[in-house]
């Protein structure tokens, strides 16, 4: 197996070489210019829950609590065709950003998105691309929260309990690092986690409400779930190849990890592929 790698590699340098010198490769370039500051000041709905659609491109967002509207904050870029645009409903408000295409900048490319969110009913729903983010969600009032991203490296904090209660809570992502923190005080009744490839990281510190259901999919990832003390909870593994390791005491029979405890408990299902899946008291 050691000397096939390499014998595989000769066979097929020759084609590669044919192929690289036989095509010219169109390499696409972003064309920036000059720094733009777009300011959003959106009043707030009187219509109950409001949905709130973010979708980016690459960059980096910050979201928090603290907006004296529904949604305000600036949006800085230099990337002309990276204009965002913000679009009204009567119980529907869209901050979009055409997706930002691969290439090769001609400068040090912005594209940083500061939004502050008020203290109004909404389902919070965002799409970004490769990014970076902070995603600071205490304080907010979130009936549902969805969350897509490509790649990239994202933080999810909630450090007080959601007043509302919250029916779904969704996050995709692709080969990414991703953390969680508090989902505790995410006061969900359901919570879906998927991932192909990447390091994931899910703390559910914080009192449960209620007793909540998780579902999370994954590929070949390292996935670390940590859980308080005295939290009951059941964790079913699922899938192939999967390396599990725990902190604490726990009851594993049949591919199923229990600790008792008081109050509400935590029903997790875990679907996992070749991967290292971790299960921490804290």
């Amino acid at each position: 197996m050691k000397r096939w790698i390499p014998l595989l590699l000769i066979l097929l340098l020759p084609a590669s070489l044919s192929l690289a010198c036989s095509t010219s490769l169109s390499i696409p370039r972003i064309e920036t210019g000059e720094l733009q500051v777009f300011t959003i000041q959106e009043p707030a709905s009187t219509q109950g829950v409001t949905l709130v659609e973010i979708q980016m491109g690459s960059g980096q967002l910050d979201i928090a609590a603290g907006g004296l509207g529904l949604l305000e904050g600036e949006i800085r870029y230099n990337v002309p065709d990276w204009a965002p645009e913000l679009s009204h409903f009567s119980d529907h408000l869209t901050l979009r950003q055409e997706r930002t295409q691969a290439g090769i900048p001609e400068n040090i490319v912005t594209n940083d998105w500061d939004l502050r969110i008020g203290p109004w009913p909404v389902d919070l729903r965002i799409e970004a691309g490769a990014y970076r983010g902070e995603l600071n969600l205490t304080g907010l009032q979130l009936a549902n929260l969805e969350i897509s991203d490509g790649t990239g490296d994202a933080r999810v904090v909630f450090e007080a309990p959601n007043p509302l209660t919250m029916d779904h809570l969704r996050y995709e992502t692709g080969a990414s690092q991703v953390r969680m923190t508090g989902l505790g005080y995410a006061n969900f009744d359901d919570m879906t986690f998927s991932g192909r490839a990447g390091n994931y990281s899910l703390d559910f510190s914080g009192p449960l409400q209620h007793d909540a259901r998780v579902v999370i999919s994954a590929g070949f990832s390292n996935l670390t779930l940590i859980f308080p003390e005295n939290l009951p909870v059941r964790v079913a593994v699922a899938g192939l190849l999967n390396n599990v390791s725990v902190s604490g005491r726990w009851l594993v029979e049949n591919g199923v990890y229990t600790r008792s405890g008081d109050g509400p408990v935590l029903e997790v299902e875990v679907n996992m592929s070749l991967g290292n899946l971790n299960l921490n008291v804290e």
